[in-house]
């Protein structure tokens, strides 16, 4: 006979890969970063692309509207 316990783990298995699958389709379907800088123009270095995958600005410009206070979540 299967305990309570041995049920519980289960449900929360199946809950936990559940959860992780919802969060690798909404991971697929977030939009891409950028390849240039929105403020600036500059080449986005691809480190940082591969570091913010949804990176729209530059480290330099990121900084200053960050400190501007107008940074725009997307």
């Amino acid at each position: 006979m299967t305990d309570v316990i041995d049920r519980a783990n289960e449900l929360a298995e199946r809950e936990r890969a559940s959860a992780l699958e919802a969060a690798r389709a909404r991971t697929d379907a977030a939009p891409s970063g950028a390849m240039w800088c929105e403020e600036c123009e500059a080449l986005i270095p691809e480190r940082r692309r591969q570091a913010v995958p949804s990176a729209r600005m530059c480290v330099d410009c990121e900084t200053a509207a960050e400190m501007r206070g107008r940074h725009f979540a997307r």
